[in-house]
């Protein structure tokens, strides 16, 4: 990544928080471009290179997967799926604290339903990354097969499993998360047995 890349991801970054920040103290309805680039140091024009209108620096992104978690993943050679539930768990546990996140997204989409296509296009970004983590792990093309079905399932589970967790002020992310994803895989590897 050069330089220019990494200041437009910095300040993309800075903009986010500052908005993220107003909404979760102020509520979303109170957020304006003026406060969000006030509470940023930019101005409206640095504030709209980066986004169309304000409610688009509402969309939160899932938090990145951690450095060390993506080596282990990658370099594993053990059960594949265990090693991606493991980097899954490595990915939410700093979000345990931030329960907050959870409830601003919820806040937001239902405020402004016509962000839910941004937010989905966000999750979608991560499931070509983890795609592309599992094609690297098996040595195959991202499109393969294998490297979607998994990355979805993965995907689909864990965004299903936010919603307990926003839900439930005495749930832990990371041990939902991996209940979850170990369910699903209990499930589509023994489909026989009742629930």
């Amino acid at each position: 990544m050069d330089l220019r890349q990494r200041r437009k991801l910095e300040t993309t970054k800075l903009i986010r928080e500052a908005a993220i920040g107003l909404a979760r103290d102020n509520g979303v309805q109170t957020v304006t471009v003026e406060a969000i680039c006030e509470a940023a140091g930019i101005s409206q024009r640095t504030f709209f290179n980066y986004f169309p209108f304000k409610e688009a620096a509402l969309v939160l992104p899932p938090p990145p997967l951690p450095p060390e978690a993506v080596a282990r993943f990658v370099s594993g050679n053990a059960d594949l799926v265990a090693d991606l539930i493991d980097l899954m768990v490595a990915q939410v546990t700093e979000m345990n604290g931030s329960r907050w996140i959870g409830k601003l997204m919820r806040e937001v989409t239902q405020a402004y339903p016509l962000l839910i296509p941004l937010q989905m296009a966000e999750f979608h970004k991560f499931e070509l990354q983890l795609q592309a983590l599992v094609a690297g792990r098996l040595r195959v093309s991202p499109d393969n097969v294998r490297c979607l079905a998994l990355a979805g399932a993965v995907i689909g589970a864990v965004r299903a499993t936010f919603d307990r967790w926003r839900d439930d002020d005495q749930a832990d992310l990371p041990l939902l998360v991996r209940e979850s994803l170990e369910s699903l895989v209990e499930t589509i590897r023994f489909p026989s047995l009742k629930s």
